[in-house]
């Protein structure tokens, strides 16, 4: 009889073992499980910071985000128009699949039409209201000239050079037809690769510096002075203009090279 009892005990006690064992197998399984889940939910705490500026959208597809930014469709922009920017994301991102530190961007949140949309960074432009030039063609309508830069990486970070381009796109806005327009790249550029931009463009990357100095109109040619700054020395020059055409084609001319310190300090007095 003692011996049944002690039999009965054993195989007791081993039962309760193996649930004990079940029970951590299982509790293992299921932590396991959710902390899966929480690795492939999206990011949702991305800061935002306000960041309230006048923008642009280019004429394409604009990709559109939700609060925890995932993907939710595009909005297609049938023309150059003007969007509000109101706030930006701390830090840059890279999207879904993308390794490329030159492809990072802040994430915003814009005014489009009267609806708020979050966006990607290379898709919205903030004008440069700094450079911005007003001039009358001989039609007496009034023409704007900016330039426009998106959201993404740039020749420099906190932590040094990049290696990435960096350059600003010019728009021209006839503001009595109210009809903003890119501009062709100039067809005898000879300093800057195509392939980075194959518009009118202002660089601004490890290799110079260009902004606008004057503005002027002869006939139907828009003559914009620019000054440039090089690795080692710099120019004066005018991209001029055609202003027939949706596009209007531009050509490099009257460039001056400025050698020494000496140089480039009467080039910095040029108005």
């Amino acid at each position: 009889m003692k011996a049944l009892i002690y039999i009965s005990t054993f195989l007791l006690l081993m039962s309760c073992g193996q649930k004990s064992n079940i029970s951590t197998a299982e509790s293992k399984i299921i932590e396991k499980d959710s902390l899966s889940e929480a690795l492939n939910l999206p990011v949702s705490n991305i800061a935002f910071k306000q960041y309230v500026v006048d923008g642009i959208f280019l004429k394409g597809k604009v990709r559109l985000f939700d609060n925890n930014l995932k993907s939710i469709g595009t909005l297609e922009i049938a023309k150059i128009a003007p969007v509000q920017i109101l706030e930006k994301s701390a830090k840059m991102y890279n999207l879904q699949g993308e390794t490329d530190n030159c492809e990072k961007a802040n994430f915003l949140k814009v005014k489009y039409v009267d609806k708020d949309y979050i966006v990607f960074g290379q898709d919205v432009y903030e004008i440069n209201s700094q450079q911005k030039f007003s001039i009358q063609n001989e039609k007496e309508e009034k023409l704007i000239l900016f330039p426009i830069t998106n959201f993404e990486m740039g020749a420099s970070d906190e932590d040094g050079l990049t290696s990435c381009d960096d350059f600003s796109l010019l728009v021209l806005l006839n503001e009595k037809k109210n009809q903003y327009s890119l501009m062709k790249f100039p067809e005898n550029e000879d300093i800057h690769d195509m392939a980075a931009s194959k518009y009118a463009s202002l660089f601004h990357d490890d290799a110079s510096e260009e902004k606008i100095y004057k503005v002027t109109v002869k006939r139907d040619t828009l003559i914009i002075g620019i000054k440039a700054i090089y690795q080692e020395g710099g120019s004066i020059f005018n991209l001029k203009a055609k202003l027939s055409g949706k596009l209007p084609e531009t050509i490099i001319s009257d460039r001056v090279r400025f050698e020494t310190e000496e140089e480039l300090k009467k080039m910095d007095e040029i108005r």
